[in-house]
């Protein structure tokens, strides 16, 4: 998988890949971590190129939120002077930008090397995704910098425009400049649902459920929010699941 927020530069690693390592797949490619993010842990790659600075944070926040760090990565960038933070991360290799062939078969080599004997050579991943095991950490900008979050500590999003809220169980609150519908895509279903147009919740703190057309559920912070009438279903049927594995 490729990770860098310049589309050049991931097309120029696409096709130097193509043209000189038959033997690798690309399955992915992502230009910010929260992307990043959603991809890994859905996919699962064996192989991360991985630039450093990006926006919505950096390639070593990304491999600290990650639930699992099951792959190998190669840090792809034009800052020499993050190779020290990189090898302490666990990198198996640091190439600069722009990416010399030589380097960069003599870095993906050394991965093959690695590989039981027999196994396919596929270094970034297989044909299917694996199962989808879900995460349970979280990147996101703030005023200051970055911070990484527990999932579990996001009661709610709420959606304004191009603006989203994230409501925390200690009151806090967070806002990001980007749309509820691209957070809803990244939140692993079966833990958060959008029960309405402008709300994403997570159904660990749901508290309780008020019938109606479309209903309202109550939350852990004491927000009543509405249900549309076309998710009510899909609310009840997840509830039930979840007091089914309890």
């Amino acid at each position: 998988m490729i990770i860098d927020d310049e589309q050049r530069a991931r097309q120029n690693l696409q096709s130097l890949i193509k043209y000189h390592l038959p033997t690798v797949k690309v399955i992915g490619e992502a230009e910010d971590i929260y992307r990043a993010q959603f991809l890994v842990e859905e996919l699962r790659p064996d192989l991360l190129f991985l630039d450093i600075q990006m926006p919505g944070g950096n390639g070593f926040q990304l491999l600290e939120a990650l639930s699992k760090r099951d792959m190998r990565v190669i840090f792809v960038t034009a800052h020499e002077n993050y190779a020290i933070q990189a090898i302490r991360a666990g990198a198996h290799d640091y190439l600069l930008k722009p990416v010399d062939i030589e380097e960069l078969i003599d870095a993906v080599d050394g991965l093959d090397k690695l590989l039981k004997p027999g196994t396919e050579a596929n270094l970034v991943g297989s044909d299917q995704p694996n199962e989808y095991t879900g995460y349970e950490r979280f990147i996101l900008q703030t005023t200051s910098g970055f911070r990484i979050v527990e999932l579990n500590d996001i009661v709610r999003l709420e959606g304004d425009g191009g603006y989203t809220t994230f409501h925390f169980a200690s009151g806090e609150r967070v806002t990001e400049t980007k749309t509820l519908k691209f957070f809803d895509a990244m939140m692993p279903e079966g833990v958060f649902l959008r029960c309405f147009q402008s709300h994403v919740i997570n159904l660990n703190h749901v508290v309780e459920y008020q019938r109606g057309r479309g209903g309202k559920v109550k939350m852990s912070d004491g927000a009543l929010l509405r249900v549309s009438r076309d998710r009510k279903d899909d609310l009840i049927a997840a509830m039930q699941e979840r007091l089914r594995k309890l």
